[in-house]
């Protein structure tokens, strides 16, 4: 049994076209057009996010084929303005792997510490990013469809530069509170891992978005370049917190002196290669080149 959209009863802005001329009318199966319904449904009641999951769940399953861009799908099927709120929804979707982004140091199981020393790998912080999202806690490239992505990563850098100004107006509050200083460099940490995404996603694009991959480009290097300052900042501040606690001897069952001295020390190199902080595919200085012969 096959259907046309026109022979759906869908409502508001993404549905309800009339009836389509014949060399309109897009043949689909019985359970592709319950899939347009669901998109539509979900669309017009304001649900783009749930819209976005049944468009990828229709891919992953095959009902939509993954050679047909999804772009062309949708309007075919509903129309232009459907591509817009899904694809800035799609770039908000969690990833499935992790939570929020990031996972548990095995170095140091999480407690900061490995053996006598610091655990350098996660710089005392416990934690690792997850290696599927690079600690941004969103669905990596990967798994969406190719001709959205120079959208939802235009949506990305969006809402990385949002948060970078909320970041900053917490700069007060965070004070000399390590709780809310470790949360903050996190925080960092996740938004650089969302601009590093992007840019290492651009050279996989096509040409035919040329202009949107140069606009990216500059936007990443932009956002990039103001977090770097906040992410010594915040380890010095950090550094900064555990030596006023080491000096009034706060609490005598944290090792607040040698925190001072790491983090300080963290915040004074000029890289920050093979730990969690590191970004090597947007800043050189953190390139891992243990392994790399002379020249390379």
């Amino acid at each position: 049994m096959s259907s046309s959209p026109s022979n759906l009863s869908l409502n508001g802005p993404f549905g309800g076209h009339g009836v389509p001329s014949s060399a309109e009318v897009v043949e689909t199966t019985e359970m592709e057009s319950s899939l347009i319904e669901q998109i539509a449904d979900n669309l017009a009641r304001g649900h783009p996010s749930v819209a976005a999951r049944v468009l990828l769940r229709g891919r992953a399953l095959g009902l939509i084929p993954r050679s047909t861009p999804a772009t062309s799908w949708l309007t075919a099927h509903l129309n232009a303005d459907a591509v817009q709120p899904i694809a800035e929804a799609i770039a908000s979707l969690p990833a499935p792997c992790c939570l929020n982004g990031f996972v548990p140091c095995p170095q140091c199981d999480s407690s900061g510490t490995d053996g006598a020393q610091h655990c350098d790998s996660c710089c005392a912080l416990g934690v690792q990013r997850c290696d599927f999202c690079d600690g941004t806690g969103l669905m990596q490239y990967h798994d969406l469809p190719e001709d959205l992505i120079p959208m939802i990563a235009r949506r990305r850098l969006g809402i990385v530069a949002d948060a970078m100004t909320a970041l900053e107006s917490t700069t007060d509050d965070a004070g000399r509170d390590a709780k809310k200083l470790r949360v903050r460099m996190l925080n960092t940490v996740k938004l650089l891992g969302v601009i590093e995404n992007v840019v290492t996603q651009l050279p996989h694009l096509s040409p035919e978005h040329v202009n949107e991959i140069h606009e990216l480009h500059r936007t990443s290097g932009q956002l990039a370049g103001t977090l770097k300052p906040r992410r010594t900042a915040t380890l010095s501040a950090l550094g900064e917190c555990w030596r006023e606690r080491c000096q009034a001897k706060v609490d005598q069952s944290e090792p607040a002196c040698d925190l001072a001295a790491y983090f300080t020390d963290l915040a004074a190199r000029p890289g920050l290669a093979r730990t969690v902080l590191a970004n090597p595919f947007l800043f050189v200085e953190d390139v891992d080149t243990r392994n790399k012969a002379p020249g390379d």
